[in-house]
């Protein structure tokens, strides 16, 4: 997954089985959980999501959706480097078979 800060800046948020040693430079930590979250499903190149990423934002905006927090980019189906030893189900070195999950957690209405 890869998160998109509001300065900016992208973090990459990979789920992990095993404690990280300090010592590598990665910061560990948990995404906070939700209470509502709006999400699309985009499949083929990743040179298309810019797309479908404004459009799922115009939906926001029409439907009157506030996001609570950053767009959350969650990749499902990738290209990875082998010695991550990721389970082959997740893989593919075709652009059209990429699956990317888009996500805009939501901010709840407040109550009147």
């Amino acid at each position: 997954m890869t998160l998109l800060a509001a300065d900016g800046s992208t973090v990459v948020a990979v789920p992990v089985t095993w404690r990280l040693p300090a010592t590598i430079g990665i910061t560990v930590t948990e995404l906070p959980p939700v209470t509502a979250m709006a999400s699309a499903v985009h499949r083929g190149p990743y040179a298309e999501l810019g797309a479908h990423r404004q459009r799922m934002l115009a939906w926001l905006q029409r439907t009157g959706q506030q996001p609570a927090s950053d767009l959350r980019w969650v990749y499902l189906r990738f290209d990875a480097e082998p010695e991550l030893r990721l389970p082959p189900v997740y893989l593919t070195d075709d652009p059209d078979e990429l699956v990317t999950e888009l996500q805009v957690p939501l901010r709840q209405p407040t109550p009147r």
